[in-house]
């Protein structure tokens, strides 16, 4: 049997180690491939410190089989972020021309329903002229009629007196203008029916 050569800080290191070991095995901590190399690397030294080649040689062949891997993962992971970054500047990119193509929509719109505001205006002003122009009686004008109009006589009229008449188009104010002419002619006429 061999004696243990330990110096003081050798076995600092292996004692710390094994302690690590076992905290993370015990209270089964979730760890990273890192952590797991580090945990590694602790058992190395520990071996070492325990002069352990057998035990040295497989923990040193799996650590470099793990750092392989973590190199490969980190290949890997830089891959995955710039296919990640090229995709987000893709949106990026798209996300800008759908904002250009939603304002000058917005513009296009707005264009299109002030240009429909005027065609409208245009054509509502040549209806009114037209009306106004060809065809309209204004109600002054109306007013007058009544006042120097020729009543129907009796005879006319089978013995009901004076007839005026007033029609048109519904909305147009008859009944007030009827109202005024019977006001202002009250004294004129016996009685006013309607």
């Amino acid at each position: 049997m061999q004696a243990l050569d330990l110096k003081e800080s050798s076995l600092n290191v292996a004692l710390f180690s094994t302690n690590k070991l076992r905290h993370t095995a015990v209270h089964r901590l979730p760890t990273t491939a890192r952590g797991i190399d580090q945990l590694i690397r602790s058992a190395l030294r520990l071996t070492e410190t325990l002069h352990d080649p057998l035990r040295a040689a497989q923990l040193e062949e799996l650590h470099d089989e793990i750092d392989s891997k973590i190199k490969a993962m980190e290949l890997n992971k830089n891959v995955l972020e710039d296919e990640l970054n090229t995709l987000l500047r893709e949106i990026q990119r798209q996300r800008e021309e759908l904002d250009r193509k939603e304002k000058e929509l917005i513009v296009t719109t707005l264009k299109e329903d002030l240009d429909n505001k005027a065609l409208i205006g245009l054509l509502l002003e040549e209806s009114v002229h037209r009306i106004f122009d060809e065809d309209f009686t204004s109600r002054a004008d109306l007013e007058k009629g009544l006042d120097k109009s020729e009543a129907k006589t009796d005879e006319e009229m089978n013995g009901f007196g004076e007839t005026i008449e007033n029609n048109g188009m519904g909305g147009i104010g008859r009944t007030q203008m009827t109202i005024r002419f019977a006001k202002q002619h009250h004294t004129s006429y016996s009685s006013v029916f309607w």
